[in-house]
């Protein structure tokens, strides 16, 4: 009987899997370590040493016979349950102990050798044992396992699968919110908008009926992480609100700072810059002395990067480039060298990247650009049409032909994607290098396209760039009063949110704008005392254009 039972192994086993399987037929440690001896000397299993302990294999002929005699028993159907009840214990055992403590390599390959035994036990869960109710169970176990292993196409196929089983298998809501939860951040990584928004609110509804604090904080996290790269940041502070409320009175707010990171990130997009550089510095703080961590949200972006990325997009907004450069750069190399190429991909896109293009650092623009180019040929593939877009951009700075085409297509994949983050600034750079190569219909339609999106999203920090790039072209169409009274309303938007960089280069073409008109002692009274805040970042290239204006100004005064 023995022979038949180790049948259901698909891989090497233990002398205690054994045991624990051959409690179906009521045999004890005794009768189970000589059976299986017998087996050993008939040649049909083979032993051998693995870290200081034997294990099994059932040789591949063996197993065929074996699985065609047991089938043939009366307890095949308690045996094939049994078993998938044993995987049910493997699985669970694994999520608890890597949940707990760091795994050595060994024991996490001893977990790798239980994957074959998972899709059989699945497998018979959702086909012929009828056991809806087990797999279910199984498959949000096993969650932690795939994703340990990288297993993304599997644990989709497998997610879905359970779902489609739940309607008729009277699972609580608890054992599916997991499952909810991991198809939707499946859907959010590969940029499935419409359906990871449905998935979300699937996952939050379920936890509101599996009454489970844990899980709902889980589930309130991911959401509004996920309408943050869609863009709908109001409505994640929202969702961001109630996750405030129910953290603060649960285990002493542990989960609290898991919250506040991301209402930071939200209010870095809307252009709240003084909140969210505040709430940055204290988590940063928090990080660096070591505090405690929830573990609440189980896919999170680590929450060094998500911090480390928007410092340094804080600093640079407001009049820090250089300690903006030092930052980012750090993040990058320290991801890097952990291993991260998900989360530096991330890095790269919204931080690096963008705060090179704005100091006017283009070797590194280029360098970063490179970087995340080999990261997405490594199947770094979410980020695919940002990498595009500055792919192309850079070969328009190098005055390639086609290269505004390639933009204008990576920013309508973007688009169709419903992950609109970021998306009104691709359109405002799209817009101004349509400006430099004359195309005003062009340029005039990318704007127009920015300022519709940031309206309905309330990107704020984008907002004064998209302005400018609208005087440009009113500029260019010969409405100077215009274009004047728009930067204007750009200058005030600046001062609104603190953002003192924007206000330099908004205040630069204002000044350009009033030079050309003879205004110099307007240029000198709104371009000094801007430039005169700033404390770093002279090099920059910003700061290297308001200093010659300056110059230029002064000497033209002096002359006149």
């Amino acid at each position: 009987m023995i022979f038949g039972l180790v049948s259901l192994f698909a891989g090497y086993f233990r002398q205690e899997d054994v045991v624990v399987m051959a409690q179906v037929v009521g045999y004890g440690a005794y009768q189970t370590t000589v059976a299986l001896g017998g087996l050993v000397a008939k040649s049909f299993i083979t032993a051998e040493v693995d870290d200081d302990s034997m294990r099994y294999r059932l040789l591949d002929v063996a197993r065929v016979y074996a699985t065609e005699r047991l089938d043939q028993e009366p307890i095949a159907y308690e045996a094939r349950h049994h078993f998938a009840r044993f995987v049910l214990t493997t699985v669970k055992r694994f999520g608890q102990d890597r949940a707990s403590r760091f795994l050595a390599a060994p024991e996490v390959a001893q977990y790798k050798r239980r994957l074959d035994d998972l899709r059989d036990a699945l497998g018979w869960c959702f086909g012929a044992g009828d056991a809806a109710a087990l797999g279910i169970e199984i498959t949000g176990a096993s969650i932690a396992l795939w994703d340990q292993f990288s297993l993304i196409a599997e644990q989709q196929a497998q997610v879905d699968r359970a779902l489609n089983h739940s309607g008729s298998s009277g699972c609580p809501a608890s054992q599916l919110v997991p499952l909810a939860m991991s198809k939707a951040w499946s859907l959010t990584h590969r940029r499935i908008s419409d359906e990871a928004r449905d998935t979300w609110l699937l996952a939050v509804r379920l936890t509101e009926e599996a009454n489970d604090i844990n899980l709902r904080l889980r589930a309130l996290w991911g959401r509004a992480l996920y309408l943050i790269v869609s863009a709908n940041y109001n409505e994640a502070l929202e969702c961001l609100s109630e996750y405030r409320q129910i953290a603060q009175t649960h285990e002493n707010g542990l989960a609290l700072p898991d919250g506040e990171r991301l209402i930071a990130m939200a209010e870095v997009y809307l252009g709240k810059l003084s909140d969210a550089r505040d709430k940055l510095e204290e988590l940063w703080r928090g990080l660096t002395k070591g505090e405690a961590r929830s573990g609440v949200p189980r896919y999170q972006i680590e929450p060094y990067v998500v911090i480390q990325n928007h410092r340094p997009m804080v600093a640079w907004l407001m009049g820090r480039p250089d300690q903006a450069a030092v930052m980012v750069e750090e993040a990058v190399d320290y991801i890097g060298r952990a291993g991260h190429t998900q989360a530096q991909s991330y890095v790269l896109l919204t931080g690096a990247i963008p705060i090179s293009l704005w100091n006017g650092d283009f070797e590194a623009f280029e360098r970063y650009t490179e970087h995340l180019g080999a990261n997405i040929a490594s199947d770094v593939t979410s980020w695919t049409p940002g990498y595009r877009f500055f792919r192309a951009l850079n070969r328009h700075l190098r005055n390639k032909d086609d290269a505004l085409h390639e933009m204008r297509t990576a920013i309508d994949d973007i688009r169709s994607s419903g992950f609109h983050s970021n998306l009104p600034m691709y359109l405002g750079m799209l817009a101004s290098a349509h400006l430099q190569q004359g195309s005003l219909v062009e340029a005039e339609r990318a704007v127009e396209e920015a300022l519709a999106l940031q309206a309905r999203t309330h990107e704020g920090y984008s907002l004064p760039d998209l302005m400018r790039a609208q005087a440009m072209v009113l500029g260019a169409r010969g409405r100077q009063d215009l274009a004047e009274a728009k930067l204007g309303d750009a200058l005030e938007k600046c001062v609104q949110m603190s953002a003192l960089s924007l206000k330099l280069r908004v205040a630069c073409d204002l000044a350009e704008l009033w030079a050309a008109q003879g205004r110099y002692n307007k240029v000198l009274e709104l371009l000094a005392p801007i430039y005169g805040a700033f404390s770093e970042g002279y090099a920059t290239k910003d700061l290297v254009r308001a200093s010659a204006l300056i110059a230029a100004t002064r000497r033209t005064v002096n002359c006149g």
